[in-house]
């Protein structure tokens, strides 16, 4: 759930006061035109950018008190390719959770699930 999200860069105002709720097996699409705060707000919700107002929960996780935790339980697909090119897309599965050090057990257990 994101309740009152707002992100500012100096005096622009990249993501106002957004709300809303994605229920466990949903899928969330955001859509917009450029500069609509679209990918501020994908960051947020990943921890690469921190909010200055509202508060964002994820799988029961507070993500403003847990941004670790929280990082676990969210994946996001771009619309422009971020693997990388020499490994198969299978292996790239494997990189971020590598790089977060999750447990080689963890990464395949969520590989399965759909």
């Amino acid at each position: 759930m994101v309740e009152g999200l707002l992100k500012r860069f100096g005096d622009v105002t990249a993501v106002e006061l957004v709300s809303f709720n994605v229920h466990k097996k949903e899928l969330f699409g955001c859509l917009g035109p450029t500069r609509a705060g679209k990918t501020t707000t994908i960051n947020t919700l990943t921890g690469l950018a921190h909010p200055d107002a509202g508060r964002i929960w994820i799988g029961g996780i507070e993500c403003m008190s847990s941004p670790e935790d929280a990082q676990y339980v969210v994946e996001v697909v771009m619309d422009e390719s971020n693997l990388y090119r020499g490994p198969t897309g299978f292996e790239n599965q494997f990189f971020y959770p590598a790089v977060r050090e999750m447990r080689q057990s963890d990464r395949r257990h969520r590989q399965r699930q759909p």
